[in-house]
């Protein structure tokens, strides 16, 4: 495990700097689309994150000489223990991990349990948030659903290692799976626009089929509110989950398309769906915020001067067909994965600022959200109109996936070598 010292890295938090700003920085200031530049401190602040690289490779394959390869590793934070998360990568193995003390492990790291069942890359993993963790034993399982290129979802008992069930789709290929929050629904896409809603127990049983005629889906969400938020290539449609009721018959679950036609075009259509070192594009998924109200998008784009930039995208669930905000992204190329912190922070008046979220529409707390490009790391704060936290690792190779723990007090994110950075708030 390698502690990285401040000076080694371009990194900033709140008011301190790190790395020089360009002119493209100077037009945005202009414009006032970014706040005023902070201001460098010398001493290091007390209250600033750390940063962990961990010294493992999560996943790997062996080639034709037996020699090890890494490849892209997923992250899943455990919902309720928060020093646990589980991954999964290339080497077709979905892992569980416990993040110790570096006393009782060297790397930081310690492999709970390993779990065999995959053909192909892995895609999607999410735990189980419902009551009906129970093994078989009767004492408390956790959980987990994996899908992947070899069309499998299946269900993994991690208390007692091993395969719960298993559903196979036929000549498709799985590009996310998803738990409906903590219901024992499942919502699972395809890389060719299928999506399934699935009762996972007792048995796994197809519930609803819906279709996007053959759109390469690249994840999909869903929040408090019922509303299922599917984002591909170049737009995300919303879709409002509604009950019907039957009489004599139990509630039947379905899903309706709300404005239909009329998707949310995040940026100009794009025929390039892969990252490089042909690492498909399947985690750039939308993600809802804590409290429900906003959803935030994803490689989003902003024109300023005849030149395209980056963004995140922020809409509120009362108009998905507007944004209310976008964050502005320092690079030129687009932010693969953002993710929102499950809690709500304090929200100081004082230090608010009067372009921020929270000055727009008076909320009485905030909320924090990470965006990972191709070599950086952002966290957003509602409160704030410039970023809180800015990390580049100038040795990274393509970040991949980004999770907070459930507490909010760790952020992981993983590199297509299939190494993970925690950093600590």
């Amino acid at each position: 495990m390698k502690m990285l010292k401040f000076s080694e890295a371009l990194f900033c938090y709140k008011n301190c700097q790190g790395f020089e700003w360009n002119h493209f920085d100077k037009m945005l200031l202009q414009k006032n689309l970014v706040a005023k530049r902070p201001v460098l401190e010398k001493n290091k602040r007390k209250d600033m994150p750390n940063i962990v690289i961990y010294n493992v490779c999560t996943h790997s394959t062996e080639d034709l000489n037996s020699v090890a390869r890494p490849t892209p590793a997923l992250v899943s934070c455990h919902p309720t223990k928060k020093m646990c998360m589980a991954t999964a990568g290339g080497d077709f193995h979905v892992s569980v991990w416990d993040m110790c003390d570096t006393t009782m492990y060297k790397s930081g790291l310690h492999q709970l349990v390993s779990l065999k069942g995959h053909t192909c890359m892995i895609n999607s993993i999410d735990w189980y948030k419902g009551n009906k963790s129970e093994s078989t034993d009767g004492k408390p399982a956790d959980y987990l659903a994996s899908g992947g290129d070899d069309g499998k979802l299946i269900i993994w008992d991690v208390t007692n290692e091993k395969q719960l069930k298993q559903k196979r789709f036929e000549k498709e290929e799985l590009s996310d799976v998803l738990w409906v929050n903590s219901s024992d629904e499942l919502i699972v896409s395809t890389v060719c626009g299928g999506i399934y809603i699935l009762s996972a127990f007792p048995d796994i049983t197809l519930l609803q089929t819906m279709s996007l005629s053959k759109t390469f889906i690249q994840g999909v969400s869903f929040d408090m509110h019922n509303f299922l938020v599917v984002q591909t290539a170049n737009s995300c449609r919303v879709i409002k989950k509604k009950i019907e009721k039957e009489e004599k018959t139990s509630d039947k679950v379905r899903f309706e398309s709300k404005n239909p036609g009329n998707a949310l075009t995040l940026f100009p259509t794009s025929k390039q769906h892969l990252f490089a070192g042909n690492v498909a594009t399947l985690r750039r998924k939308p993600c809802f915020s804590p409290d429900g109200m906003y959803l935030c998008a994803s490689g989003g784009q902003i024109r300023f001067d005849d030149n395209i930039w980056g963004a995140v995208h922020l809409f509120h669930r009362s108009n998905f067909s507007k944004k209310v905000s976008s964050y502005v992204i320092r690079e030129d190329n687009r932010v693969r994965v953002c993710k929102f912190s499950p809690r709500t922070y304090p929200c100081d008046k004082e230090n608010t600022d009067k372009d921020s979220l929270n000055s727009k529409y008076g909320m009485t707390y905030s909320m924090r959200f990470a965006a990972i490009t191709r070599s950086s790391v952002y966290v957003f704060d509602t409160s704030q109109s410039h970023p809180l936290l800015y990390w580049r690792d100038k040795d990274a190779r393509d970040f991949f996936d980004v999770d907070w723990n459930c507490d909010g007090s760790i952020l992981l994110v993983t590199d297509s070598e299939g190494f993970i950075t925690a950093i600590r708030f």
